[in-house]
C-alpha cells in the first residue's frame, strides 16, 4: 500500500475507527463515512481547524475518506440544526461537527498510509493537526 504525501497541506487528520464501529451497528447518527469524519469532536483551536485545507478520516491507519467543511466551516454541535438532536448531540452539545462534502477529487489518498511519523496518541478526540506532512501541536 503507498503512503499518503502530505507536502504543501494542512489537514486535519481524524481517527474514525470507533465511528465506523457505529455506522456498522447502524446507529442513526452515522448514515456514512462522512457522518464518521464530520461529527462530535473536540476542535484545540476553531481559528486553526477552519484553515485546514481538507480533513481526511482514517482507521488502521489507512485513510477511508477525504472532506471539506462548507463555507460555515467547523461549529459547535448545538448550533447545527441537521444534527443538535440526535442523541449523541445532547451530551456532546459543546464539542464540533461540521457540514460539507466530500473531496471525490482527493481520491488519491483514498487506501493509502499514512506517513511513520504520524501516529494517535491513546484516547485523543480531537484531530490531529498536520502542517506540511508534520504533525504540529494545538
Amino acid at each position: 500500500m503507498s503512503i499518503a504525501d502530505f507536502s504543501n497541506k494542512k489537514i486535519l487528520i481524524c481517527y474514525i475507527a470507533k465511528s465506523i464501529n457505529e455506522l456498522a451497528d447502524g446507529k442513526p447518527w452515522r448514515k456514512d463515512l462522512f457522518d464518521c469524519v464530520s461529527k462530535y469532536w473536540e476542535i484545540p483551536d476553531i481559528v486553526t481547524a477552519n484553515s485546514a485545507d481538507f480533513v481526511i478520516g482514517v482507521a488502521a491507519k489507512t485513510i477511508m475518506i477525504v472532506a471539506k467543511p462548507n463555507e460555515q466551516g467547523w461549529q459547535k454541535v448545538k448550533n447545527i440544526s441537521k444534527i443538535k438532536d440526535e442523541e449523541p448531540a445532547k451530551k456532546l452539545a459543546e464539542r464540533y461537527a461540521f457540514e460539507g462534502n466530500e473531496l471525490p477529487e482527493m481520491k488519491e489518498f483514498l487506501g493509502k498510509t499514512l506517513p511513520g511519523n504520524i501516529k494517535f496518541p491513546k484516547g485523543v478526540s480531537y484531530p490531529l493537526l498536520c502542517v506540511n506532512g508534520e504533525i504540529i501541536d494545538w
